[in-house]
């Protein structure tokens, strides 16, 4: 790491995947260190590109999921995921692209 890099600002970047199977069910995960279930994901780390980290994060949290239709959905996790996850259920239906900020459409 340069000095000059050392003085740039950090940012914390997570990185999520939307697995929907035909009948747009989304793929749940229940973390066992969280209350709530979750897609899959989690925080980049260091010198790994946002689809790298999806894909080890898959890798590891793969262990206990479930398909979970619209209700399920909203009833197992919080409230800012759940934007997320339906505003990727409308894009990917829409065939488009969708961009957020804490979960909410810009």
């Amino acid at each position: 790491m340069t000095e000059t890099s050392r003085e740039l600002p950090k940012k914390r970047v997570g990185s999520g995947v939307a697995i929907v199977d035909q009948e747009m069910r989304v793929l749940l995960v229940e973390p066992t260190y969280k209350e709530t279930w979750e897609v899959p994901g989690g925080m980049v780390e260091l010198d790994e590109s946002p689809r790298e980290a999806a894909r080890r994060e898959c890798f590891e949290e793969l262990r206990s999921w479930e398909w979970c239709d619209s209700s399920a959905v909203s009833a197992r996790v919080q409230a800012f995921q759940a934007r997320r996850i339906f505003a990727a259920l409308d894009a990917l239906r829409n065939e488009t692209f969708v961009e957020l900020e804490n979960g909410n459409r810009t």
